[in-house]
């Protein structure tokens, strides 16, 4: 099985607060947050259906891209509106490949056979 690369574009955000996060999925994106380990948190803006096409994988690890750089990313948390079935805001980690990191990984049990087989 192929190794597939998810990658969201962002936009970095001026403006913050909640009157801008409205403003903002009024224009088809999402409000999100990067946070780095002892660096401060970056704000940018995910395009919504670019996230709803990624957001159908199980995943976790996803690259983020701005202006061409790449910034490798854990997805934390994503805050859903379950009226609408949309994402209202999104958190990411990100990762750096120097670091060494503690994660959940989920397990799913009770397949009859493994892939492949």
């Amino acid at each position: 099985m192929a190794k597939s690369k998810h990658v969201l574009n962002v936009v970095t955000r001026v403006a913050n607060g909640s009157a801008d996060a409205r403003r903002l999925r009024k224009q088809g994106m999402i409000p999100a947050v990067i946070y780095s380990r002892g660096e401060a948190a970056e704000t940018v803006a995910v395009n919504a259906r670019e996230w709803e096409a990624v957001s159908k994988y199980e995943l976790n690890l996803l690259s983020l891209m701005e202006n061409g750089k790449e910034t490798l990313v854990l997805l934390k948390e994503v805050q859903n509106d379950f009226m609408l079935n949309k994402a209202m805001h999104l958190d990411f980690l990100e990762v750096k490949k120097d670091q060494k990191i503690q994660a959940h990984v989920p397990l799913h049990t009770g397949h009859d056979a493994p892939a492949g087989a």
